[in-house]
Formats: C-alpha cells, sequence, structure tokens
C-alpha cells in the first residue's frame, strides 16, 4: 500500500512556540538564520526529553486547511498505509509523530518566509540542514518496497525533486506517482502525471490543492472500500483530464490566484499567441482582472515555457 508525500500547511491547531517562529529569528544570511533555527530546535527537543510524556501534537492531527482536510479524509483508506509532511520547519516528519507547532515556509512573499524562499538551491539547502536526506533513507530503511505518491504543491516539489530522483534510483520508477501540475526534473517524467485546474469542476476544491483533491475524490468517491494501486490511480487521473481538457479553467476575478492558477491562465494565451512576450501577457493578465505582481509573473511565465517544452517527455500510463 502506497504513503502520501504532502506538504506542511501555515494553519496549525495551535500556535506556534516563540523559538520556533521565523519573525522572532533576526537574521541577515541564511546560513545564519538555519544556525539560529537549529539550535533552537535541538533546545526544544532536549527540554522535551528531560519532561518526559510532552510530546507535541501528532503530525496528522497538527495541520489544518483546505489541503489537510482531504488528507485527513484519506488515511483511513484501505489504499493509504501512512505519510509524510514535507516540512518548512522540520524536514521531514511521520504523520505518527509528535511535533511542535512552528512558522516558516518555502513560499516567497509569506510573512513565515525564510531567508531564500523562492529559490530553490536556497530552500533545498535549509531542508537538507533538517537532515531531510538522511531522515528519509533512514524511513526507507524501516519500510519494505515502499510506494509513494507525492501531492506536494509546486513550490515544496521542486525543492524534494532531488530526493525524489534517489528513490526512483533505488525502487524503480512504478514506486513513485507524482501528481502535479509539472515536473522540473526529466528523471521523474515517467512516475508523472499532470494535473490541471480544471479537473475541479469535477473534484472541486480550490486551485491551490488540486493534487489533494484530485487524490481524494479518486480514493474516497471511486474506490471507497477497495485497494487501487499506483497505476489504476494515474489511469483514473488521465480520465478525469481527458474529461474536463475542454473546459474552461475556473479562475475567481478578484481573489488573490495561486502561481498554478496564474501558469495554467499563461498555457491557456500561449495556445493563441504562441509568441507573445513577457510584458504583452503581463498586460493582457491585468486587463482580464487578474493581479500578479511583475517579478511573480516573470517567473510564473518561464516556467509555463519550461513546462510545455517538459510536455513533450511521456507521462506515466
Amino acid at each position: 500500500m502506497p504513503y502520501i508525500l504532502c506538504s506542511c500547511t501555515a494553519q496549525k491547531i495551535e500556535s506556534p512556540l516563540q523559538t520556533l517562529n521565523i519573525k522572532n529569528i533576526l537574521a541577515t544570511t541564511q546560513a545564519e538564520q538555519i544556525q539560529i533555527w537549529n539550535d533552537n530546535l535541538t533546545a526544544y527537543r532536549e527540554r522535551q526529553k528531560r519532561l518526559g510524556g510532552q510530546k507535541g501534537v501528532l503530525v496528522r492531527d497538527m495541520y489544518l486547511g483546505s489541503i489537510w482536510t482531504p488528507i485527513r479524509k484519506m488515511i483511513p483508506h484501505v489504499s493509504i498505509e501512512g505519510g509524510l509532511v514535507m516540512s518548512a520547519g522540520l524536514g521531514l516528519v511521520d504523520f505518527n509523530e509528535y511535533i511542535p507547532s512552528y512558522a516558516s515556509t518555502f513560499v516567497d512573499g509569506d510573512q513565515d518566509s525564510i531567508l531564500g524562499a523562492g529559490d530553490v538551491k536556497k530552500c533545498r539547502e535549509w531542508w537538507y540542514s533538517l537532515q531531510s536526506r538522511s531522515y528519509f533513507q533512514n524511513w526507507l530503511n524501516y519500510h519494505k518496497d515502499p510506494k509513494v505518491i507525492s501531492i506536494l504543491p509546486q513550490s515544496y516539489l521542486h525543492i524534494a525533486e532531488e530526493l525524489l530522483e534517489e528513490f526512483v534510483v533505488r525502487y524503480g520508477e512504478k514506486n513513485l506517482l507524482v501528481l502535479s501540475p509539472r515536473v522540473q526534473s526529466s528523471k521523474l517524467q515517467r512516475c508523472w502525471v499532470r494535473i490541471d485546474s480544471k479537473m475541479t469542476h469535477i473534484v472541486g476544491g480550490k486551485m491551490g490543492d488540486v493534487s489533494v483533491r484530485v487524490l481524494s475524490w479518486i480514493l474516497i468517491q471511486k474506490y471507497p472500500n477497495k485497494d487501487i494501486s499506483l497505476d489504476q490511480i494515474a489511469q483514473e487521473c488521465q480520465n478525469i483530464l481527458e474529461q474536463t481538457k475542454n473546459m474552461e479553467p475556473i479562475i475567481k476575478v478578484g481573489e488573490k490566484q495561486s502561481d498554478e492558477v496564474i501558469i495554467q491562465w499563461i498555457m491557456q494565451l500561449h495556445k493563441k499567441y504562441p509568441n507573445i512576450s513577457k510584458t504583452a501577457a503581463h498586460k493582457r493578465l491585468r486587463s482580464d482582472g487578474l493581479a500578479c505582481s511583475t517579478s511573480r509573473f516573470k517567473k510564473l511565465f518561464e516556467a509555463s515555457v519550461q513546462s510545455q517544452q517538459m510536455s513533450l517527455f511521456p507521462q506515466r500510463k
């Protein structure tokens, strides 16, 4: 049975500890910020050992919001063995661990953003400093022939792709399924099934959590009491994608749009105007009543171009 790989969320059942709140860490460099954060985390863990009994909150109960509501519904499903959370504050944690509440994220422009947020290389350096690679290897050693379904959001998936590549080398492509609008790694193409915002016409939910909603819908609506393989999940995703391919993207004017929604909008524009420039595309976005800063739009425009180039590679069938 597969394990879910998902992300943490800003919303948590408890307020963050003062020492594990990124806003309280006054640092001018990422190296300094990493050092202080790890020192605070080590101090917390040592204090918990001395006190005994006070363990924090179970991972599966800690996180709230639109991502974790469907995840909690999936956990009891006969096909799901358990899962891992990719955390900007703790590295990797198993669903069954106890953790402290914290506030930090890899997403750029957030009040809890780490220094270097938005830069994959810097975020990966931060994440690895939390012992994510060694944790993952130890976790794999305790799980025979593990199968993993990644429903990570884009900003987190690109950071984790290096570890997922190592997973594929060790266990093969058939043991990994990546549900995502796009992947950057060519080594993960055969494990990837494209997720499109238009799929929310069938599975519901918000734009930013489409991968989570798609998996939840397949497990609960299509196979409520049955075991299902990675290949079957991949095929169900392809079926939903096919059913919605000619539908209009769901974009709510006046609301903040996720990266995935902006990228989908750009890709639709490229179909009509293949050679349109970033500047012209940004003007059209604004004329459609959508907002996106110039620097953010530039990154997403380039990511969209890359995504279309990567789509030439075969996906998982």
